[in-house]
């Protein structure tokens, strides 16, 4: 996410707990906006219901560089190609 939106949404999410999805739908809405250089945000709520302890098949994890978050490694990682 772009560092100039963070403003954005927060002021258009302070002081808000969101209870549920509709909430949440209706507060991000009102972060979508265009900054003074053309960036314009938009804000999506996924519906789709994922699978939990889905296993990563051995080719992937054989053939692709993780790279792990410092503060959440357990939730933010990058995998990328190996450099050729």
């Amino acid at each position: 996410m772009e560092h100039r939106l963070f403003a954005h949404v927060t002021r258009a999410c302070l002081g808000v707990t969101f209870h549920s999805v509709a909430i949440a739908r209706k507060f991000m809405a009102m972060a979508m906006t265009n900054t003074t250089t053309g960036l314009k945000v938009t804000v999506d709520v996924l519906d789709a219901v994922y699978v939990k302890g889905k296993k990563v098949a051995a080719d992937f994890l054989a053939n692709m560089r993780i790279f792990f978050d410092e503060h959440l490694p357990c939730w933010n990682y990058l995998a990328t190609p190996p450099a050729e």
